[in-house]
């Protein structure tokens, strides 16, 4: 069983054409076509995993608002189980774009999660075998010892976004290159093991956009991965693809 903890949000999609700017800034006028809404953050981690396996389980937050009554239509739609917390609002990505789909503005609604704490329920859940797919989008559900308790007897696949202090004991870590290089600077084989194990990490896997995918083992095992590079106007949701995948493997 997969069980997914995290921060879940809602993306919603205003869609258009751009033929002009306006008269009163110097600015694009977006006329729309349509909208629509999509799940985002951990939910679109749900998403996926359920695309390619047939049990998931999701837990977090959402607010009590319009967004978070479309966000939890969406779940039913998708058939995700999912156990949340109510907060005062969902946190939202709000993206105008055209339907060439070049990305004009994004907006966002932020909510900061510091009250309810959905890690409790993942542990009352678990089973032995279980998976925990950690994805951390620093909206206050991920805090200093979450990955702690849930690696106590499970594996523990993270998608960060803090710092890597807070992810001690992962059994898989996924950051992308900006990230590890926040971390610890420069990416070389020998320092990014050394890191790991400074962690207690057993694997690490770098996502480095068009440059591929770096991944780590921590006995000093390494595996580069690079396929042709494509044109592509949305790379929203990049990264929960790839963890998706992994965990699904």
């Amino acid at each position: 069983m997969i069980r997914v903890l995290g921060d879940i949000m809602l993306d919603r999609w205003i869609v258009g054409d751009v033929n002009r700017l306006s008269p009163e800034a110097p600015v694009p006028v977006l006329l729309e076509k349509r909208n629509y809404c999509s799940l985002g953050g951990a939910a679109n981690v749900a998403r996926n995993i359920k695309c390619i396996r047939k049990d998931v389980f999701l837990y977090g937050t959402v607010g009590t608002d319009k967004c978070g009554e479309d966000l939890m239509e969406l779940l039913g739609n998708n058939s995700i189980t999912s156990f949340v917390f109510d907060t005062e609002c969902t946190t939202t990505k709000n993206r105008l774009v055209t339907e060439e789909g070049q990305h004009i503005l994004r907006w966002d609604i932020d909510c900061i999660s510091d009250t309810y704490d959905p890690t409790n329920c993942v542990c009352d859940d678990l089973r032995g075998g279980d998976i925990v797919v950690v994805s951390d989008y620093n909206k206050g559900v991920v805090r200093e010892n979450t990955v702690d308790i849930l690696s106590k007897n499970n594996l523990v696949f993270v998608d960060p976004k803090q710092n890597a202090d807070i992810y001690d004991g992962a059994f898989l870590v996924k950051p992308n290159m900006k990230e590890y290089t926040s971390w610890n600077g420069k990416f070389e084989t020998s320092s990014a093991v050394k890191f790991m194990n400074e962690h207690k990490w057993k694997w690490m896997v770098i996502t480095d956009g068009g440059n591929g995918i770096h991944v780590l083992k921590d006995t000093g095992g390494y595996f580069y991965y690079m396929e042709p590079a494509g044109e592509v106007y949305d790379v929203t949701g990049a990264g929960d693809v790839v963890m998706s995948v992994i965990v699904s493997e």
